[in-house]
């Protein structure tokens, strides 16, 4: 019986001793593997200690300080968001649209331009139409850039320039956008901050190239942004306004007449265009003199040829006639 009990014991000892080298052999081939399988994996034994391979030091995970929250590549968050639109100045594109007539097409043309100039604007594009010639009217389309905070004073002195028969004013805030954009920039800035950190103690050329990828894609993600902030502010800053100029002998009236007005307007009106349509067909008249006088002449000759051969034929068949008569005169 002490026997079995001692041969008992003896054997749970050599099981426990065992197990206990076992464990430990395995966690230690454990640790000495994980640095082999990061190089194997094309990672840098540095790098390759940020991650967890299941083996965890407590003493070094609570004297570790907690690691900073890295922003996603190209992210927004709602709250930073949120104060960047709050401390943001209102982003606003401004467009005008006008119709002008007057009756010194030359004169308003150069005062828009030197007014524009005064204002610290430009002139982005233009086109002119027709001709003065024999009082022919002509047309004009300006598109011009004026600093947005003397637009409103810019179109109360075209109004005075000309007769203004048509205006449109639109507004478009653009500001959650301008923020959505400049939000995409300072991320993908930060991320080529600490791309380039990294890249500075990289050490495996994978690594290296894996870096420079990714910073190649953020300068061209980054040019896109900076460009589309560009068009974005000369819009802000600089208000569109475009006007179309017509020149015309008689202006349109634009305000409110009473019943009598706007009957004494229309009569005017009709007799203006009476009077237009009589001067008109004087100077067609006139002017195609020479051509009229040719038409008379041709068709003059081609009535005195078909009257002289119509004569020719009437004499010869008067003739006939008479021989007819004489004949049968003789015969009775």
């Amino acid at each position: 019986m002490k026997k079995s009990m001692v041969w008992m014991v003896s054997g749970i000892l050599l099981i426990g001793g065992i197990t206990g080298c076992g464990n430990g052999s395995k966690s230690s081939n454990y640790e000495s593997a994980a640095p082999a399988a990061a190089q194997e994996s094309g990672m840098g034994y540095e790098m390759a200690q940020d991650y967890d391979y299941g083996v965890q030091d407590q003493t070094k995970t609570e004297e570790a300080p907690a690691e900073e929250p890295i922003e996603p590549s190209g992210g927004i968050d709602a709250s930073a968001g949120i104060e960047s639109v709050a401390a943001t100045t209102q982003k606003l594109i401004k467009t005008v649209d006008m119709n002008m007539e007057t009756r010194e097409f030359d004169t308003l043309l150069s005062g828009i331009s030197d007014k524009t100039v005064e204002l610290g604007g430009y002139v982005e594009s233009s086109e002119l139409s027709g001709s003065g010639y024999n009082g022919g009217s002509r047309n004009a389309w300006l598109k011009l850039r004026i600093p947005a905070d003397k637009l409103d004073g810019f179109v109360t002195i075209m109004s005075e320039m000309g007769n203004v028969t048509y205006k449109n004013e639109q507004v478009q805030d653009i500001t959650l956008e301008y923020v959505d954009v400049e939000s995409h920039k300072k991320a993908l800035t930060t991320e080529q901050e600490r791309l380039l950190t990294l890249l500075e103690n990289a050490e495996n050329m994978e690594d290296i190239i894996q870096i420079e990828t990714r910073l190649s894609q953020i300068r061209y993600e980054l040019q896109f942004y900076e460009s589309r902030l560009r068009v974005m502010d000369n819009q802000v800053t600089y208000s569109t306004v475009s006007i179309s100029i017509y020149e015309v002998e008689r202006m349109t009236e634009v305000e409110k007449k009473t019943f009598f007005q706007e009957v004494s307007y229309r009569l005017s009106d009709n007799f203006y265009d009476i009077g237009q349509g009589c001067r008109n067909f004087a100077i067609w008249f006139l002017s195609s003199l020479p051509y009229l006088v040719i038409w008379v002449v041709v068709l003059g000759v081609i009535f005195w040829i078909a009257r002289v051969k119509i004569w020719k034929k009437l004499g010869r068949k008067r003739k006939k006639d008479q021989g007819k008569q004489e004949l049968e005169g003789e015969q009775k």
